[in-house]
């Protein structure tokens, strides 16, 4: 067995030990732990952990702490990582932190829920209409119409950082009260304007939809170094333009979301390349804009926030569903 394995494997021990009178079986805990030694070894939280994990959850092994009997807490979270790196865990001969662990097990975590069915789009659904149960009306007066999502890790629910991406929440909400709305959710993590385009025709056109939602700029920033390389922005507007000119062409309405909140940047590059990006190219095609990012920055904008400051976490997910019903209630 590898050695760092068996360190993930004993600090879950030891956690399970700490927070749970339950003793699972000890080959119980080395699939687990080889999840979070993966999502060490992997650049993106991409497709081949998504695989893995849904494997290890049919053959029945855990995929999430309270399938050892501990509760997913901030505090079980914290003190596993802390007797990861406690045990001496190594990788690619450099000591990870605390910080870089605890990410790692609230991934799989987050991700296990979701895919056992413990907390998923449908419970944050759930738990979004019980705070604002005014929202019904809304729900239940949309129009028949179908509304296709593209974008990047922002939307997706297989993301980290949140339970449910705001596209799934809304999609649960009106397959529970009002069928006649479809909701297609075509985020892809890691994607760029540019991909996004590329996959137009597919993952958009061949839905035939009344309305496409649109919020790409973060991955384009990153391709730049924060943002000095403005080359790169500039491909960033053209590509969105062609991106709207191709959906106006097809009879598809697109709606733009200004932006969201996020502290890889810094706050002026980020509005500059893409919150003001986006709201000319609303106002020269006269489109639809959803100003989220100003909604999403008032108040305490860190409160949504995943601890990697960059994803919206299960309150920012929540807050974009209540955005963009708003823009349906005015518009459907």
């Amino acid at each position: 067995m590898d050695k760092n394995m068996k360190i993930v494997a004993a600090a879950v021990s030891d956690t399970v030990r700490k927070f749970s009178k339950k003793d699972p079986a000890k080959f119980n805990l080395l699939p687990f732990a080889r999840l979070i030694e993966i999502t060490q070894e992997m650049n993106l939280d991409g497709t081949d952990l998504q695989v893995m994990m849904k494997f290890s959850f049919e053959a029945g092994f855990p995929v999430t702490f309270a399938e050892l009997g501990v509760s997913n807490t901030e505090e079980t979270l914290r003190y596993a990582a802390k007797r990861t790196v406690a045990r001496g865990y190594r990788r690619k001969g450099f000591k990870c932190d605390e910080q870089e662990m605890y990410l790692q097990f609230r991934k799989i975590n987050c991700w296990g829920e979701k895919i056992a069915g413990i907390r998923g789009p449908k419970q944050i659904a759930e738990e979004f209409i019980a705070q604002h149960p005014d929202l019904k009306v809304i729900l239940k007066k949309t129009k028949k119409t179908r509304i296709v999502f593209l974008g990047d890790s922002l939307m997706t629910t297989l993301h980290w950082g949140a339970n449910a991406g705001y596209p799934d929440i809304l999609k649960e909400l009106y397959r529970k009260y009002n069928k006649r709305v479809e909701i297609i959710n075509s985020g892809i993590g890691g994607h760029t304007s540019w991909q996004g385009l590329a996959r137009l025709k597919k993952d958009v056109l061949a839905h035939k939809p009344e309305y496409c939602v649109i919020l790409f700029g973060g991955n384009d920033l990153f391709w730049t170094k924060g943002g000095k390389e403005m080359k790169w922005m500039k491909k960033f507007r053209r590509t969105m333009e062609q991106m709207i000119k191709t959906l106006k062409k097809n009879g598809v309405k697109p709606v733009l979301l200004s932006g969201t909140v996020i502290r890889a940047f810094k706050q002026e590059v980020y509005e500059r390349e893409v919150v003001a990006v986006q709201t000319k190219l609303a106002s020269r095609f006269n489109l639809d804009l959803i100003d989220t990012y100003a909604v999403m920055n008032s108040g305490t904008p860190d409160l949504r926030l995943a601890p990697d400051k960059i994803h919206l976490d299960n309150c920012g997910q929540k807050d974009m569903a209540r955005l963009v019903l708003v823009w349906i209630a005015k518009t459907l």
